[in-house]
């Protein structure tokens, strides 16, 4: 069994952006099969997709078992969500609506035991003990979401947050943060702008850029421009694109 976070790990060693997919279905076996697909990461979406913590310990379990790291997009920055999903086995968590330098330190707090932080001690899976967690620095991926014009106003300060492993763009609800609609910032310049805006101070605070996106052109783009950790898109935007291409191929 791989440890925590190595796949997405072992892709910023060797200098490369790790990619992956969001789970919204709620299945194990769609999980396990997405993982077999190459991914250096699957998240489990909590917040808008169909996963629940009924299901999540399955999940997490596909995904080490299909050769992807877990992640999980808690449904809040709550601690004992974030607590829960690490228990469970997942390699970090992608903390939502984190708008200023106070709320990615709770979200790291939650993420690291004392004296570090204030997760409390109870794993239940897939976990390496305390002791050689803390020895080999394999402490949970932390990544926080900047989808807020708050959170853009402040994003120095939350990259600069210590234990922040990164900030997640939400790019959806960044979009109707300036007044766009969800899917409408496809050539805005302001959202362009707001974009580069957060890459640029996760490079400079020495943090992972995330980035989702919503097809690998997208997604290949977003690597050139110097993401770290980026999302092609998710399993029903692929499912429903593969059958769509299929039956033109076959109609057609």
């Amino acid at each position: 069994m791989p440890r925590s976070g190595s796949p997405i790990r072992a892709a910023w060693a060797e200098g490369r952006p790790a990619f992956g997919i969001f789970s919204r279905i709620s299945s194990p076996l769609s999980v396990e099969y997405a993982a077999q697909g190459g991914v250096e990461y699957i998240c489990l979406d909590m917040q808008h997709g169909l996963c629940g913590f009924e299901s999540l310990a399955g999940e997490i379990g596909a995904c080490w078992d299909g050769g992807a790291a877990a992640l999980v997009r808690t449904a809040s920055s709550d601690a004992w969500q974030i607590g829960k999903a690490l228990d469970l086995g997942a390699a970090g968590v992608i903390v939502p609506q984190v708008s200023n330098r106070e709320a990615a330190a709770r979200a790291v707090a939650a993420c690291r035991y004392p004296p570090e932080g204030e997760r409390s001690y109870g794993p239940i899976r897939r976990q390496m003990d305390l002791d050689e967690t803390h020895a080999t620095g394999h402490d949970p991926l932390c990544f926080v979401m900047v989808e807020t014009r708050e959170g853009l106003e402040r994003v120095a300060e939350i990259a600069s947050t210590p234990g922040v492993t990164g900030i997640y763009i939400g790019v959806s609800d960044l979009a109707l943060a300036l007044g766009l609609t969800a899917r409408g910032s496809s050539g805005n310049r302001e959202h362009a702008d707001a974009l580069e805006r957060i890459r640029t101070a996760c490079e400079e605070a020495g943090v992972i850029a995330g980035m989702h996106c919503h097809n690998g052109r997208e997604a290949k783009e977003r690597a050139a421009q110097g993401f770290q950790l980026i999302t092609i898109a998710s399993d029903l935007t692929l499912l429903r694109g593969t059958v769509a291409r299929e039956l033109a191929e076959a109609v057609g």
